[in-house]
């Protein structure tokens, strides 16, 4: 899947099964008046957990690190990376820095850089009741659990 599927549109069985945050009710202003319920917007995930602190932040880990990027196609997936055991900084060869890396790709075959981490943590702003998502602002959240096909189940 190489878009977000999207709430109450894709159909659920394409979906892996997990924990997932959608968002709906979308506008594109935050004083936009709804005449009606508003968009349907992403589902995120598929998550490890969802997390809300004092109803102004919601925290969030992906699976894994392709479904972080997907959602977050904007920014670099790169968060860190492990030292290759070996490796001393030298004067005039010292190990690359993150940002350096996050934008020269040829540097992850530094010999410095023994594995690359990719980011999965996620989190979306709550202000004035609207979360606030690839510039467009959402009145409502959910976290689901899909559960996917069970064994005995068929199409």
């Amino acid at each position: 899947m190489d878009q977000l599927p999207i709430y109450g549109e894709t159909d659920p069985a394409t979906l892996r099964p997990r924990l997932y945050l959608a968002l709906f009710h979308g506008r594109d202003t935050p004083d936009e008046v709804l005449h009606n319920w508003g968009y349907p917007g992403p589902m995120l995930g598929p998550l490890r957990y969802v997390h809300t602190t004092y109803a102004s932040e919601i925290k969030f880990a992906f699976e894994d690190a392709a479904n972080w990027a997907l959602a977050f196609a904007d920014k670099s997936p790169i968060c860190g990376y492990r030292r290759h055991p070996n490796w001393r900084d030298l004067p005039g060869n010292p190990a690359p820095s993150i940002d350096a890396l996050r934008g020269d790709p040829a540097l992850r075959h530094h010999p410095a850089v023994d594995a690359i981490l990719y980011q999965t943590d996620g989190w979306l702003s709550v202000r004035d009741g609207l979360v606030l998502y690839r510039g467009r602002f959402y009145g409502d959240w959910t976290v689901f659990h899909h559960p996917g096909v069970s064994p005995g189940q068929t199409n």
